[in-house]
């Protein structure tokens, strides 16, 4: 798996999407009800509190994210805000939400406001 994922990795730098099945997942996280940007909220690939987790990706200061994953790992996406407690704070990214151009809106289980 790591192979494939170095595969997908080294494409992304070159501009190229040649490896079949490769997900490009970038867009921006914003809180739900503000809409204002999730700094720092973190995907992982495998649950956040679990001993399974395979690599994790920061969105940046303005919840923007732009990373690649491999095929096998489309439907271990989550998300959370990298603060709270990871068992009620991540919400998992659904297959048919993976894309180029997300928008993901984030409530935190904690009520904190972005």
């Amino acid at each position: 798996m790591r192979t494939i994922m170095a595969g997908c990795k080294m494409l992304g730098v070159m501009g190229l999407l040649v490896l079949a099945g490769c997900s490009h997942v970038k867009g921006q996280v914003l809180a739900e009800g503000t809409k204002r940007p999730v700094i720092n909220a973190e995907f992982t690939i495998g649950h956040p509190s679990g001993i399974g987790v395979f690599s994790r990706h920061k969105a940046d200061q303005n919840g923007r994210f732009d990373f690649y994953m491999s095929p096998t790992d489309d439907s271990h996406l989550y998300l959370w805000d990298g603060k709270g407690d990871a068992e009620t704070a991540v919400r998992r990214i659904e297959r048919s939400e993976i894309s180029n151009h997300m928008i993901i809106y984030y409530q935190s289980a904690t009520g904190r406001d972005y």
